[in-house]
């Protein structure tokens, strides 16, 4: 997990050193820069797999292609085993280098193949053209701005400057919390690559976008979310911990981790020690023997944690992009959980993949609660939810949550805070066999958590299945 600048065209490598130190936070282990006459990057690294030899910018065996990749790639071990017989050598352990092999095999069918958070940015010398990818959710955030003489990319928003406000986004953001186009920010002239989707652009700034293509599974849901919690798990040179919050989600993450790694650490954050999350996650921490560490604020905390944490958000996109108190939760777990591991399980995507909202149950409802925001929202919505029928509006719901407010709100959200602070968050929900295994089923099915219902009462016992769900905000209430 990293961050990286790039620019493509004609630039100023004071340019790249400027931007590549305001995200200096999102790897503190190790920074490295490449300078070419039409392509120069920044690379900072937070050090997870292959510690000692994985430093990017990374190129091929031939010195033509150069890489810079942000995230992960669990799959990596089978795709290098077979790409090595296919004669491609190898220079580090690292995960990433496997994007440049498959580049020269495939092109840019090379996403395809990759199982992953990921955004990467691949230069081809002797092409003179870019590729620029993002995983299938959209985990990992990646944006570009195009100018006259060049396009910038980077791994957040804040390092650009002149941005113009998008007027239609921010309507969405007042209306949902985030803008309703994945490919699109809050500003004109800085987009962000969609999810699943990868862009080709060659030395006349031409851009052609490939949609990814994920092979379907036939692995039932428990093989899929054992093996993804394995491969999320065992990926890592470093210590990993897991987010425990008590709720349905965190916990069931938790106990399949327990099955793999029995000396696994937990984490429960709160401003005091009756909360319900320290006795949910103390309670499961107790039957499993969790390595378990309770994180309780000291108060008080508001003043001085609020102030450093709205100037941080403020400086990011300047449009007060945090408006839930939930997120400075999740902005406290990530600075009070680096103190002790670099890698954090998160239960987060369960509730979009798996219809656990109540938004859900009802669709209709929801679309009520927004038009009485405002009524010159009515027609707005209209469009949005034009038929006034559960079932349609629950497709409409399960869209707009997982296929869009993941990327552009939940996940972006869980980037910033956990990189903040030199954490990397990994989303074993959202792995991509997981969600395919999900998806081929019907919303019918999905709804409620139903899928999950069988495991919660093999893995979790009856008071942690009990419990009334409640969202992270109550952490510090």
């Amino acid at each position: 997990m990293c961050g990286f600048v790039a620019a493509f065209g004609k630039y100023y490598s004071n340019e790249i050193l400027i931007h590549t130190d305001i995200i200096k936070h999102r790897g503190p282990d190790d920074i490295k820069y490449l300078f070419d006459d039409y392509f120069g990057c920044g690379f900072v690294r937070l050090s997870i797999i292959d510690v000692e030899g994985g430093s990017q910018p990374i190129s091929n065996e031939n010195g033509l292609i150069y890489l810079v990749c942000n995230g992960e790639i669990y799959n990596y071990k089978a795709l290098s085993i077979d790409l090595k017989k296919k004669g491609h050598i190898f220079k580090t352990k690292s995960d990433v280098e496997v994007i440049l092999h498959l580049y020269e095999e495939c092109g840019a069918k090379c996403i395809d193949r990759l199982e992953g958070m990921y955004a990467f940015i691949l230069y081809d010398f002797s092409q003179e053209k870019i590729l620029a990818g993002r995983d299938h959710i959209g985990i990992k955030p990646l944006f570009y701005q195009i100018k006259k003489n060049n396009i910038f990319f980077a791994s957040e928003l804040k390092v650009y400057n002149k941005k113009i406000y998008n007027k239609k986004a921010l309507v969405e953001k007042k209306i949902f919390g985030f803008p309703l186009d994945t490919s699109s920010t809050i500003y004109k002239n800085v987009k962000q690559v969609n999810p699943g989707s990868i862009l080709v652009i060659d030395s006349k700034f031409r851009i052609k976008e490939y949609a990814a293509e994920y092979p379907a599974n036939n692995k039932s849901l428990e093989e899929c979310l054992l093996s993804a919690v394995e491969t999320h798990l065992m990926n890592a040179d470093v210590d990993v911990g897991v987010a425990l919050s008590g709720g349905l989600d965190s916990s069931l993450i938790a106990v399949l981790c327990k099955e793999i790694r029995p000396d696994i650490k937990t984490f429960v954050i709160a401003d005091r020690e009756d909360s319900e999350d320290v006795y949910y996650a103390n309670l499961l921490a107790k039957k499993y023997g969790f390595d378990h560490t309770e994180l309780i604020l000291n108060k008080p905390f508001n003043v001085p944690n609020l102030n450093y944490y709205l100037d941080y958000i403020l400086n990011e996109d300047g449009s007060g992009a945090f408006e839930n108190i939930g997120d400075l939760a999740i902005f406290l777990f990530y600075r009070e959980v680096s103190k002790y591991v670099k890698v954090i399980i998160s239960g987060d995507g369960g509730d979009e993949l798996f219809g656990g909202y109540w938004m859900h149950q009802k669709p209709l409802g929801f679309k009520d609660k927004l038009k009485s925001r405002s009524s010159a929202l009515d027609d707005y919505l209209d469009k949005l939810f034009p038929e006034d029928d559960e079932g349609a509006g629950r497709a409409h719901v399960s869209r707009i949550l997982f296929n869009i407010a993941l990327p552009n709100y939940h996940l972006w959200t869980l980037d910033r805070c956990s990189m903040r602070f030199g954490v990397e968050a990994r989303v074993p929900y959202l792995d991509l066999q997981v969600v395919n295994n999900v998806l081929k089923k019907s919303m019918s099915e999905r709804l409620g958590k139903k899928l999950l219902q069988g495991l919660y009462e093999k893995y979790l016992p009856q008071e942690i299945i009990n419990r009334k769900k409640k969202g992270f905000v109550d952490a510090i209430k």
